[in-house]
């Protein structure tokens, strides 16, 4: 093989990995961000389940308040 042939073929594998590393580092980024949504995700429902929590505490609470005080009313 000559040597300008033998360049050329380095060349397109030099291109080939190239493209080959942008994509990768693509999907890469792309899992990344995922991941990042799905942690702000997770901790928007923790959130959400601990303020249902003490507004449950909270109702029951003032329901045990409501039948003590009708209790000793009596």
């Amino acid at each position: 093989m000559s040597a300008s042939k033998m360049q050329g073929r380095n060349a397109r594998q030099s291109g080939m990995a190239l493209v080959t590393a942008l994509i990768m580092l693509v999907v890469l980024t792309l899992l990344v961000l995922a991941g990042i949504n799905m942690t702000n995700v997770n901790t928007k429902v923790a959130y959400n389940m601990q303020l249902r929590d003490e507004a449950q505490a909270a109702t029951q609470q003032a329901i045990e308040q409501m039948i003590s005080g009708r209790r000793s009313s009596r």
